[in-house]
Parts: structure tokens; sequence; C-alpha cells
């Protein structure tokens, strides 16, 4: 039991120390950073932008991670001893801590090249980046149903059955891709612009669910009625079948690994987006603005395998009265007894492949922000975000205060969020010349205390701006 128990802490604490929960991902940098910024809303400070470019491989870097609101303390429980404090890992206040639905979630981005052209009130961008995200949802009943068991309750009439139960539905998706995008933005006159943004899609992997789930009921003690219902789209570089033995088990064979080189160049995953922006300055104070991004899909063509079961199973215990004595006619050992158990389970478990083309939707944003400048040099800005992935949205609010010097721009900001509260940001932008380099964390407090490890984020990266005009903001 010791075993086991550590082996649990150790795997909740490394779960919950790699999966911390990211919100404003590049909000920080909105404006500091004309890079960040144009990503959030392409038609933002058209008419004040300088041409940039940038280096591949020393772009930016960005990475976010999600662990659904769990932070250190709502895992490990805290309890005074006589001897001193001791940590326990508490199941049932982890469960008080979950939602009805909570997410866990990774993305990563690498800039490869930037471009930005200014040509009077026309702006003109390109770049390619290279984009890895993946995201589980899964619901409280889940790990519940993992954690404790199926109950037992009694009925009116004084007859017992097991508690219904389910596993609630299981979304896992993960997407690889390579973006090209080709912007154009332009400021009509001193207080409208819009800007757009087309972008190419080349998909090197992508996996997607459409709800797995397990569902329980009983009408006694006697048995429970399993169900299992699930499909899985697959595109990769890796290859399997799916075939039935001579006992009616599906089981997978020849599984086989097909990563190289070529993966890197795939092209026949095509996909599409674009970017949408509008605002207005209606004069030196204030400014509002509008903006769509990601709105698009990656089709899968190549490399493709779907799963799918639609299974019903009785589940009628284990007959262990032929495991008692070595000496009886028909003796089975226990053993024996569980892996006939198994090997039914599987025989009544129905799993087909195909291989149909799919296709999987980009996290979708919605961002609306208000700025008020009363100085050049001072700035704060108010910016409510919307994104929704699959079956997953997550709402948040960020309020930042920008300090523009002339070498240094300074952004702190506080956000708040629907599924993880709050957490303070800062983001730096160090103009040295033409080269600016810029970095910024949306949640500091980690640092200060595992307690606090919410969610975490940061983005780094440099850009080369050639300001003509000498009216930069950035």
């Amino acid at each position: 039991m010791k075993t086991r128990y550590i082996v649990n802490l150790l795997s909740l604490f490394l779960l919950c120390s790699l999966f911390n929960v990211v919100l404003a991902q590049k909000t920080v940098l909105y404006n500091i950073s004309q890079s960040a910024s144009m990503e959030i809303n392409p038609a933002h400070k058209v008419k004040t932008r300088g041409s940039y470019f940038t280096l591949p491989i020393l772009n930016y870097q960005e990475f976010n991670i999600n662990a659904g609101g769990l932070s250190y303390d709502k895992i490990i429980k805290k309890e005074s001893t006589a001897t001193g404090t001791k940590l326990l890992l508490d199941y049932n206040h982890i469960l008080s801590n979950l939602r009805s639905s909570n997410t866990l979630g990774l993305t990563a981005e690498f800039g490869l090249l930037g471009i930005g052209i200014a040509n009077r009130k026309d702006y003109y961008s390109f770049s390619v980046k290279e984009k890895a995200i993946g995201q589980f949802q899964y619901s409280k009943k889940f790990l519940d149903l993992f954690m404790n068991g199926v109950a037992i309750e009694e009925l009116p009439n004084g007859q017992k059955k097991y508690r219904d139960g389910s596993t609630g539905s299981l979304f896992f998706d993960v997407m690889h891709y390579r973006e090209f995008a080709f912007g154009y933005d332009r400021a009509f006159d001193d207080r409208f612009s819009l800007g757009v943004r087309f972008k190419l899609l080349f998909g090197m992997a992508g996996l997607s669910t459409s709800g797995m789930r397990v569902d329980i009921t009983s009408d006694d003690l006697n048995a429970m009625n399993l169900s299992t219902y699930g499909r899985v789209n697959i595109s990769g570089p890796v290859e399997f079948d799916v075939v039935t033995n001579e006992d009616g088990v599906a089981e997978i064979k020849n599984s086989k690994s097909t990563f190289s080189s070529s993966y890197f160049t795939e092209t026949g995953n095509l996909g599409a987006a674009v970017d949408l922006g509008i605002e207005f300055t209606p004069n030196d104070t204030w400014c509002v603005g509008l903006s769509l991004i990601d709105l698009g899909a990656i089709s899968y063509k190549t490399n493709t395998k779907q799963i799918y079961t639609d299974s019903s199973y009785r589940y009628e215990g284990v007959d262990i009265s032929n495991s008692v004595n070595k000496d009886k006619e028909g003796y089975i050992s226990f053993s024996e007894a569980m892996d006939n158990l198994v090997t039914e389970a599987k025989s009544k478990l129905k799993v087909e492949d195909s291989d149909q083309s799919f296709s999987q939707k980009l996290p979708l944003q919605l961002y609306v922000n208000g700025i008020y400048s009363p100085v050049k040099w001072f700035d704060t800005s108010l910016l409510l975000k919307h994104r929704s992935f699959q079956y997953f949205t997550d709402n948040g609010l960020h309020l930042s205060a920008n300090l523009h010097c002339k070498w240094v721009d300074f952004s702190t900001q506080y956000t708040w969020n629907n599924v993880t509260n709050s957490g303070l940001g800062f983001g730096v932008n160090l103009k040295l010349g033409p080269l600016h380099l810029y970095a910024a964390t949306d949640n500091i407090l980690p640092l200060m205390g595992t307690n606090y490890s919410l969610y975490s984020s940061y983005r780094m990266g440099m850009n080369f701006v050639i300001d003509r005009k000498n009216k930069r903001q950035y």
C-alpha cells in the first residue's frame, strides 16, 4: 500500500507540475510589440507601425501549459500534527476543487520567419510559424469513478443496486501544423483601420476524438451493464491494423512508426484560416478594436486511420468457486479466472477501423479591446478574450498598464479568467536601435511559490524594426 501511495503521489504531483494553466498568451505584449499585437488584431496601430523583419530560428518561442486551474495546494492537503505539518494526497480534496468540466492543455509556437512592410497607409506582412496544440477535456465524473469506483445504493423498496456511473464524455485533441500567413492592413484615415490575414496551413499530425465514454447501469447487485462509445481519428507517421482473433477479441497488430524527415515536409493535409480585425481611433486618447483570429480548419487526408466502438457488456463478476480447492475437478486458478473475464469483456468490445479523411477546426479566438492614452509615454488597456476549441471555451479579461520610454517599454497585466480566476503578468520590449528584444510571462506568481501555480506561459523573441516615419509607438 505504501508503494502504491507513493506512486500515486508522484504521478499527480508531476501531472500538476507539468500541466499548469495558460490564459493570456501574447496579450501582455499587445501594446509593446508590433509583431505580437498583429496576431491579436491585424488592424492595431496600422498608421504608426514601422517595417520589420525577423531572422529564422531567432524569431520567437512561446510555450503555454494548462492544468484546468488545479494548483499544488488543490492537490496536496496540509494537515497540522503534533510533530509538524503533514502533506497528504486527499482524493476528495482534489474532487472538491474540480469543475464539472475540466481541461488539460499544452501549446507551443515557434516563429520561423516574419516580415512587415509599411507603405503609406498600407501595411503588408508575411510570416511562417510552427504550431503544436494538445488538449484533453474530462468531466468530474471521470475522476470520481476512477478514484472511488462504483458505489452501492439502497432503493426505496429496501433492495440494493450498484449506483449508475459514467466517465462522461472524454475529448482528446492534438494538432501539429505549419502556418504561412499573408496579411494586408490599411489605415483609411486617422480614425479607421482594417486588417485581414489569410493563412495557408499544412498539417503534419492530428488526433481527434468524438467523445469517448463508458456508462454503467444496474438493476441489482447481480450484474452491471457496461456501454462504451467513441471514435478516434488519427493522422500521423504510424501504421497499424485492427484485427479480430479466434476468440473474437479485437487487437492492434502490425503497428510500426513511419517517421522520417518527410514528416516535416508533408503537404497532403491542407487547411486554411483567416484573421479579421477593425480598429477605431476617434482621437489621440481613445482607441477601440474588434478581431476574430484563426477562423479555419485543416483537412487530413494522408496517413489517416479511424478507430470506433459502440458496444455493450453485462458484467456478472468473477466466479471463484472453482479456485479454492486444487484437488477439485474443474479447478482453475484465480489469475486464470480473471484472465477469462478480461478475455470475455474484450470479445464483447466491438472495435472497427477505416481509412477515412477527417478535419479539425483551429482554436477560434475573439478579442475586444479598448485603450486609453492620456500621454504619449503611458497608456492603459482592457482586452476581452473568448477562445473556443472543440467542446471547451474560456473567457478572459485582461487589464494592463504600459510605459513607453525611448529605449524600453514595460507592461504589467492583471488577468481574470473563468477557468483559473486570476494572474499577474509582466512584459518588456528592449529597443536597441533597430534591434528589438521582447519577453513576457502571463503569470509571475509561480516564481513566488508553488501554491500560485495556476497557470504558466512565456514568450520571447526578436524583431528588426525600420522606423521610416519616426512615429513608432512600440
